[in-house]
């Protein structure tokens, strides 16, 4: 039985590594993971991956540059970008605002992600939904850059021009 501790006890102290035949509870505090490259290792279930270390969690906001507008009028501007990244997974989501000109073409526009896209991989995906004229869009990778994305408003007849608010989410690994 583990027994409380009433004072401090130091590092040179403890005899590594330290195993407990049941759950652990932290009572106050968390529990920190003082080295890069460490994490909370799953290798004791089954599994054929190639790594089985989660060692990364992330929460923040992002900014971001848009370029390569066509059928905005004016540029889209991001409010409120929001990531959450666990291990190689990236989540973003927010809010562009903009007047969009409603054509016979797709308005779209890329911007740039808060993580580097992994080469090896094109995966990544997203929606986009529209608080205002467009209903649906799409997201998808740029094909010719790892850092950007890009957005597409499809134009169609029955979707009026006008200001509109772009709610997204996409996802990729890093």
């Amino acid at each position: 039985m583990l027994k409380s501790a009433s004072k401090l006890v130091s590092a040179s102290q403890l005899i590594t590594p330290i195993s407990f035949a049941g759950d652990v509870t932290l009572s106050t505090g968390n529990l920190v993971i003082g080295t890069s490259g460490k994490g909370i290792d799953f290798s004791a279930t089954a599994g054929t991956g190639t790594s089985e270390l989660l060692a990364d969690y992330e929460e923040g906001t992002f900014t971001t540059s848009v370029a390569n507008i066509t059928n905005f009028t004016g540029t889209p501007t991001l409010v409120g970008g929001k990531y959450t990244k666990t291990g190689r997974v990236v989540l973003i989501e927010g809010k562009f605002t903009g007047t969009v000109t409603v054509g016979s073409v797709d308005a779209y526009f890329y911007f740039d992600l808060p993580f580097t896209r992994s080469s090896s991989t094109t995966s990544g995906a997203g929606s986009v939904v529209s608080g205002g004229a467009f209903k649906i869009g799409t997201m998808y990778n740029a094909s010719t850059t790892t850092t950007t994305v890009y957005l597409i408003m499809p134009s169609t007849s029955a979707q009026p021009s006008g200001a509109d608010n772009f709610f997204f989410s996409y996802s990729y690994i890093v």
